[in-house]
């Protein structure tokens, strides 16, 4: 999932979840610690099981992974579902976090804000950036 920084990206998910509060929505990379299973991935490769109250910082770390046991999920279980900051936040740390799954997606889903009126400049460049790696890309 990617789009515009408070596009509705971790809100679209939240409700795939039928969980409204699993992947908080905030401008500071943040950590939902109510799963069933999670891992922290180092920059290094290796893997340890997510602590609750541990601060994971982006420096450090290249993604979280968590297993969630939601009925939704069940139907598309060959897919691993990325919640990606946006890519206009102005915060470097989002961009480094983008950076790391972009050609690496197979498929890809823009959310668009729909206050904003449809798909903008900035939208455009983004999708014309990753139809590089897939032709794979959906607009919600």
């Amino acid at each position: 999932m990617v789009g515009h920084f408070s596009a509705g990206k971790s809100a679209l998910l939240n409700a795939l979840l039928q969980r409204p509060a699993f992947l908080k929505e905030a401008q500071q990379p943040q950590t939902a610690l109510a799963t069933e299973q999670a891992f922290a991935y180092r920059k290094d490769g290796s893997c340890e099981e997510l602590q609750a109250g541990k601060e994971y910082l982006p420096e450090e770390y290249s993604h979280l992974e968590y297993h969630v046991n939601a009925p939704a999920l069940a139907r598309i279980a060959d897919y691993t579902i990325v919640d990606t900051p946006g890519f206009d936040s102005g915060i470097e740390a989002h961009a480094q976090a983008l950076s790391n799954y972009i050609g690496v997606g197979s498929a890809y889903l823009v959310v668009v804000d729909q206050e904003k009126g449809g798909l903008d400049e900035t939208t455009l460049q983004f999708i014309r950036e990753i139809s590089h790696y897939s032709d794979q890309i959906a607009v919600v």
